[in-house]
């Protein structure tokens, strides 16, 4: 397989939340500019905030899933 015929890179960007909804979600905004045309995509490993981080998410950063 020559070079031109390999897949670009996939990346999967994994964020650690805990009621810092905020900077979770300048930090989901930047990776996804930052991956903006590379195949890949954004988890969010939330330990129950209950502070709505995950719905303020959503609505920024489409990309990201919970876990």
């Amino acid at each position: 397989m020559t070079e031109e015929q390999l897949p670009g890179p996939t990346v999967l960007t994994v964020l650690l939340n805990w009621r810092t909804a905020e900077m979770t979600l300048r930090a989901a905004e930047s990776a996804e500019r930052a991956m903006e045309g590379i195949a890949g995509g954004i988890v969010v490993v939330d330990n129950d905030s209950n502070d709505g981080s995950f719905e303020r998410m959503s609505a920024v950063a489409p990309m990201a899933s919970r876990m």
